[in-house]
């Protein structure tokens, strides 16, 4: 297909743009954060003479850096950072209509879907202020923004469980999925922002950047699966309005 077709229908945003919009953010954020990880230069907290980036002594934050830790200028792995990041919050920022469709089987299940996007539409919006602001240049703002998207993520998480307990239009399976997603952000809230563990210790910093990669990781795989699981649910529902399970 054509590349400004591909675009039209991106841009467009119906059912069929949205899901495009969303397997090329995705794609895009693998193969771009890839690419930053080859381009950084090097250094660590704790060994600003590394090469490199290290999984296990480097957070994804050293990846925006404009100027790397070992003191070298890291623009064209920060830009492809920022641009993949970006994509995929804003991938996520419109698949929230979709979320509040398919859970709004009843008044009240419709108010705690529509609470749960408005907090996940203002966690998607300050992830977008964490990648528009390096770590190195506004450390203060850059840090407050991943506090509040994550705390933003589990209040919606949590709104999203309560509005799909129940729920007659999807599985136990999407509720328990939401859980899960708001205990595995309570656990990256109190190890990566309250600071149990101190990055300047050889452990702490391990325990830092292999559990925000994890968390990261699988919490994308939930939201993905959220993402089919309500398409699935909003394709089963007919004419009618008649409710089926979803996935």
């Amino acid at each position: 297909m054509h590349p400004v077709i591909r675009l039209r229908e991106m841009v467009g945003m119906g059912e069929d743009g949205r899901r495009l919009f969303t397997r090329w953010a995705t794609s895009w954020f693998a193969v771009s954060t890839g690419l930053a990880v080859l381009a950084y230069p090097g250094g660590t907290i704790q060994d600003h003479t590394a090469r490199g980036y290290s999984i296990v002594a480097n957070v994804l934050s050293d990846l925006g850096r404009t100027v790397a830790l070992n003191g070298e200028p890291n623009r064209l792995g920060a830009a492809l950072f920022v641009s993949g990041f970006s994509a995929l919050m804003l991938a996520l920022l419109a698949g929230l209509p979709a979320f509040v469709r398919a859970y709004s089987v009843s008044g009240r299940q419709r108010r705690w879907a529509r609470a749960a996007a408005a907090a996940a539409c203002l966690s998607y919006l300050a992830f977008l202020g964490v990648a528009l602001s390096p770590v190195n240049l506004f450390p203060t703002f850059h840090n407050l923004s991943a506090l509040l998207g994550w705390f933003g993520i589990l209040v919606a998480a949590l709104l999203f469980a309560l509005a799909t307990a129940r729920n007659a239009r999807v599985s136990g399976r999407v509720a328990a999925g939401w859980l899960g997603l708001a205990v595995l952000v309570a656990a990256n809230i109190w190890i990566d922002c309250l600071g149990p563990f101190a990055p300047d210790s050889e452990t702490g910093l391990f325990v830092l950047a292999t559990e925000q990669k994890t968390v990261g990781f699988v919490g994308l795989l939930i939201l993905l699966f959220q993402t089919r699981a309500a398409d699935r649910a909003l394709h089963g529902t007919g004419q009618s309005g008649a409710m089926q399970a979803g996935p």
